[in-house]
């Protein structure tokens, strides 16, 4: 008794195992063709071992092959949702086989990306409230000191912004000679009649 090559029909329907396949291998007695001895497999106990490996090692797959008379890819297994990232084809049986893989996060964004960005985006947001703050503390720190350093109604400085000013200028300038002029307006009878001379001196 001798053998000859192997043919895999299928896949077939057995009942519940939709996925069988049926291996045939043609018996010859004393050169004759004698028939076939033929086997059925559930096709996942028979790539059990390859689905595991690519499960444990974050793949998601597809196996498919053709019919003996040949056609289209039939799939087989698969648990691949979309396209696959990369694939390998082969012949065993008398059939073309094709096995396709793609990861499992293929697609997603990693969890390291996620944090990062997420982390970026915090970190603008919190730099651009506090620029804001920091900000809007400075424009208040200069119109308080403009409000202190003249006058509401006249804004020309006043009394203690001179007095502070002409210090400073004294203190840079030791011992070279300077000219100062204070002008002293008297004789006003109520708060608005001096507000309002004040406002003509300061016009001119």
């Amino acid at each position: 008794m001798t053998a000859a090559g192997k043919s895999i029909i299928g896949p077939i329907g057995t009942g519940e195992a939709r996925h069988s396949l049926a291996v045939c291998k043609p018996i010859f007695i004393k050169g004759k063709f004698w028939g076939y001895a033929t086997a059925l497999y559930k096709e996942k106990r028979l790539f059990k071992p390859t689905f595991n490996k690519l499960d444990k090692l974050g793949y998601n797959y597809r196996l498919s092959k053709t019919f003996i008379t040949g056609g289209g890819y039939q799939p087989l297994s698969s648990n691949l949702p979309a396209k696959s990232q990369s694939e390998i084809t082969f012949r065993l049986g008398g059939c073309s086989w094709k096995m396709e893989a793609a990861r499992k996060d293929a697609g997603q964004m990693p969890r390291e990306v996620k944090s990062g960005i997420f982390s970026g985006i915090v970190t603008v947001i919190v730099n651009t409230v506090l620029a804001a703050l920091l900000l809007n503390y400075l424009e208040r720190g200069r119109r308080l000191a403009k409000a202190v350093d003249t006058g509401y109604l006249t804004s020309v400085m006043s009394r203690q912004a001179f007095d502070r000013d002409v210090s400073k200028y004294l203190d840079k300038h030791k011992g070279e000679p300077s000219v100062g002029a204070l002008i002293d307006i008297d004789d006003l009878s109520s708060t608005s009649m001096t507000s309002m001379a004040m406002m003509q001196v300061t016009r001119r």
